[in-house]
């Protein structure tokens, strides 16, 4: 049975050149372990009933002796168990990473809570990969600084017993510095927190100043991170804002609205629009343009089918995904079309619509406020998923 579901038993104790001459041992495996091992491959899977220990234990295993059928499974149980409290003792397990749907879920963990992960009483001991992980993430709820007090905070950790001047903790950070974007702290935080720990050097000291004067990568700092783009902050999941749209039509050739932001900074995805009445799909060229105050406007095109008579026609802007609006903000935006028949025909809705992360105000033509617009999808940056 252990040959049929592990190809390094198979090696071990089959006739091959590799094959153990006498007794096979495993000193890296725990008694209890094995006997759960042992249980699964002979045809008793009591993989959900596991502890966390248990599955955490059980899956070093399995990534060891290359089987998968059972590291899925102690994927799904590990993501049922999985939260703030444990996550830094699942992140000493190497095997963790190597399970597709258990590292993403780990991953959004890092981005969304990295706050609640750093002060985990668990963060100190983490070990070198699993900390390398955090500072990996493109994505982060907490400042850069917070990043740096958490990697002197690990490494002075380490060191226990001996001394804790600059030079034996950068011994312990030399991979972490890579992924650490020090080119991005505020010149206070350099001079507070960075420059008295002793950590770095007098020339890379130089190299991240001439980085932060100029906005321009180094080429020589190349002991630690010399990135100057700071990390993204965590987004909600999709949201919309419907507008109430009346029955009647109205022409204009010109749709404007005018987005004020709160106290939340948003992330435009896409549009749905209600075309015109006819029954026809015709192509459709739209631009739509967004502007702040006197900055200079961007502009996004799409093209594609648009059907006539139907709602939830979705314009998905890929630009958009550079596009933020910042909280307590008023943006002017406006669309154009081209499209293959009467692109015109709108409905008249009322001239402000108030949401929750923002109010929305139309322009007025004829006397009808119009819009063709019928919904706003958005997701919030550095907001809980929830919220």
């Amino acid at each position: 049975m252990l040959l049929a579901h592990s190809v390094v038993f198979r090696a071990e104790l089959q006739n091959s050149k590799i094959a153990e001459k006498n007794d096979v041992k495993l000193p890296d495996v725990f008694p209890q372990t094995f006997k759960n091992l042992l249980r699964f491959v002979y045809g008793y899977d009591n993989t959900q009933n596991l502890s966390f220990d248990e599955a955490d234990n059980l899956l070093y295993v399995a990534d060891k002796y290359f089987m998968s059928k059972l590291k899925n499974r102690l994927g799904i149980r590990l993501m049922s168990l999985l939260n703030l409290t444990n996550i830094c003792s699942l992140m000493n397990n190497p095997a963790c990473y190597t399970v597709l749907e258990l590292n993403s879920m780990i991953n959004e963990i890092l981005q969304t809570e990295t706050d609640k992960v750093l002060a985990s009483p668990l963060f100190p001991d983490l070990s070198p990969l699993g900390f390398l992980t955090i500072l990996q993430q493109e994505v982060c709820n907490v400042p850069e600084i917070d990043l740096w007090a958490s990697a002197i905070e690990w490494a002075t950790h380490r060191v226990s017993g001996e001394s804790k001047n600059g030079e034996v903790l950068r011994d312990k950070l030399n991979d972490h510095l890579k992924h650490i974007r020090i080119c991005t702290l505020s010149g206070e935080d350099l001079m507070t927190q960075v420059v008295p720990s002793g950590v770095l050097t007098y020339d890379e000291l130089k190299l991240i100043g001439e980085t932060r004067r100029t906005k321009k990568v180094q080429p020589d700092l190349t002991t630690i991170c010399n990135k100057i783009k700071k990390r993204e902050e965590p987004l909600s999941e999709l949201m919309e804002q419907k507008l109430n749209l009346e029955d009647e039509y109205r022409n204009t050739t010109n749709p404007k609205i005018t987005i004020n932001t709160k106290g939340v900074t948003i992330k435009l995805c896409s549009i749905k629009l209600m075309s015109d009445s006819t029954s026809q799909r015709h192509q459709c060229s739209c631009t739509i343009t967004i502007q702040k105050g006197t900055e200079p406007p961007t502009e996004m095109r799409y093209q594609g089918p648009i059907f006539g008579g139907a709602s939830n026609n979705t314009i998905s802007f890929d630009a958009m995904k550079n596009v933020r609006l910042s909280p307590n903000s008023s943006y002017s935006v406006s669309l154009s079309f081209d499209c293959g028949c009467n692109p015109y025909l709108y409905h008249t809705m009322r001239s402000t619509e108030k949401g929750k992360h923002f109010d929305t105000k139309f322009n007025t033509c004829s006397g009808y406020t119009v819009s063709s617009i019928e919904t706003i999808c958005y997701k919030t940056v550095g907001l809980k998923k929830n919220a």
